[in-house]
């Protein structure tokens, strides 16, 4: 048993790849990160929602994006780094936020994040 175990895995770690490249078939590498976050809760947070920093807010601090005063947000990352969400934090394209709100409040965040004309 041992073995067909062993045989499979060495076996798809070696082919996936393979066969991709032959059918032209993109793969990502991504970078692992050192650490990562993860709190359990006992319900699901229904107005938690991540999401990109839009391009035009690139080089906005973060106290002027208007997502209302019943939203808010709880973690920035940027670059692989955690950021404390401060008002005075410079926001880049490259970022993303998580955002506490009511989940009504989903649809106008969506629109306020959606991508920019660059379509990125």
């Amino acid at each position: 048993m041992f073995i067909a175990v062993l045989t499979s895995v060495v076996a798809r770690g070696t082919l996936v790849p393979f066969v991709a490249r032959r059918l032209n078939i993109p793969m990502r590498v991504h970078d692992r990160r050192p650490w990562e976050l993860s709190v359990r809760v006992g319900r699901e947070p229904t107005g938690a929602r991540g999401h990109r920093v839009a391009d035009r807010a690139d080089g906005m601090a973060l106290g002027e994006l208007q997502i209302g005063d019943d939203a808010g947000v709880t973690l920035l990352v940027r670059d692989g780094d955690a950021l404390q969400p401060d008002p005075d934090v410079e926001l880049r394209a490259v970022g993303r936020l998580l955002i506490l709100a009511e989940p009504d409040r989903d649809p106008a965040l969506s629109a306020t994040f959606a991508a920019g004309p660059s379509g990125r």
